[in-house]
C-alpha cells in the first residue's frame, strides 16, 4: 500500500517533538510546544512504522506543496 505519512521535526529552543504540519512548535499534541517559529534548515524524519494519513484535509494539504525551506 502506497499513501502519504505524516512526519516529524524537533524544536530547536525546547527539544519538543513537533509534527510536519505544524509551522511552529505545538508539541505533538499540537498544543504542548513552546510555540517558536519552526527555523530554516530544521530536519525532518519519518519516526518508523508511522500510520499513513487518512484524513481528507490533512491529504490535500499535504499534497497542496512543500513547506520546508531547501539551502
Amino acid at each position: 500500500m502506497s499513501g502519504l505519512r505524516e512526519g516529524r521535526w524537533v524544536c530547536t529552543y525546547c527539544g519538543a517533538e513537533c509534527r510536519g504540519r505544524d509551522e511552529s512548535c505545538a508539541g505533538l499534541d499540537g498544543g504542548s510546544g513552546c510555540g517558536a517559529a519552526r527555523q530554516p534548515g530544521v530536519r525532518f524524519y519519518l519516526p518508523g512504522r508511522r500510520p499513513y494519513l487518512t484524513d481528507p484535509g490533512l491529504i490535500a494539504d499535504a499534497r497542496s506543496g512543500a513547506d520546508w525551506h531547501c539551502d
